[in-house]
């Protein structure tokens, strides 16, 4: 009976995953004129994709198969006509913003599945949730240096502001006497410029 009842826990999940794809494709197929319609596709298509982020192979349970690949490419289509269609709307700027969101969250999607079921070593490039945990991990050591840094650059404004005040003053004390002094070198240049071609005619 328990074996039966493990491959009958394994199935649901399964069925539940292809019954999310199969709505999300069937709305992609209708032409969608409005917000409503727009938000009946993207819903089935992140809980679709987040479904498939729980798959072995998209968290390194199990090596990717064919299979895999090909509902990862349709996973993919999905997501660019989701994008498309949300885009498409017209009228407030929230739609904008929710399209911006939505591109941001497949980029994360694909980033994450991608680099885990190739296998990319961290070195090259880490996936999302690595490095959401190494920045937990590292917390306090960020939060450190990220009060040294506004330490410095408050300490970097504060002497900007009193070396521009110590300038202004320095320039307001300056006298404007010295200004007439290039006048009188030119004129004394003259004079010895005329001295010199008196001195050559005789």
């Amino acid at each position: 009976m328990a074996p039966a009842r493990s491959a009958g826990a394994t199935a649901s999940p399964r069925r539940s995953r292809g019954r999310l794809f199969a709505l999300a494709a069937w709305r992609a197929l209708k032409p969608t004129d409005g917000a409503r319609a727009t938000l009946a596709l993207v819903l089935p298509c992140v809980a679709g994709a987040i479904a498939f982020a729980a798959l072995p192979p998209s968290t390194g349970a199990a090596p990717a198969a064919s299979g895999f690949w090909l509902a990862l490419l349709g996973t993919l289509a999905l997501a660019l006509i989701s994008v498309q269609r949300s885009a498409a709307l017209a009228g407030s700027r929230l739609y904008g913003t929710l399209t911006s969101a939505l591109f941001g969250l497949w980029v994360l999607f694909f980033w994450q599945v991608g680099v885990t079921a190739f296998e990319v070593p961290r070195v090259l490039l880490p996936a999302p949730s690595a490095i959401v945990q190494s920045m937990l991990a590292q917390w306090d050591t960020l939060g450190r240096r990220l009060r040294a840094d506004r330490a410095e650059v408050g300490a970097r404004r504060l002497g900007a502001r009193l070396g521009a005040r110590l300038r202004g003053r320095r320039r307001y004390r300056s006298p404007a006497v010295p200004a007439a002094r290039p006048a009188a070198a030119g004129a004394r240049s003259r004079a010895r410029f005329r001295w010199s071609r008196w001195r050559r005619s005789w």
